[in-house]
């Protein structure tokens, strides 16, 4: 048997009919969102992450004011260092 709060209850959610779908599809609206923006973001790291591979970017930078130039050389003995390049900039 059916109390007269859960005929209430069905009554009432009978009577928002309109309500309830434009909830569930705002709320439907958010999901998609969500999933597009975080599908989005995954490619385009991806994608960043494959093209540095390619072109064989470096990993890390770093400027200086001042270092000598024998520095260079101790650079190169770290362990994973591919390459090390010296230069001027302004």
């Amino acid at each position: 048997m059916i109390s007269p709060l859960d005929l209430k209850l069905l009554r009432d959610i009978g009577k928002m009919k309109g309500q309830m779908i434009a909830v569930a599809v705002v709320m439907a609206c958010g999901l998609a969102m969500m999933i597009m923006s975080r599908s989005l973001i995954l490619s385009l790291e991806s994608t960043r992450d494959e093209y540095y591979t390619k072109h064989r970017f470096a990993d890390v930078f770093s400027d200086l004011k001042r270092a000598p130039n024998a520095l260079r050389a101790r650079l190169a003995e770290i362990p994973g260092v591919a390459a090390v390049e010296t230069r001027v900039s302004g």
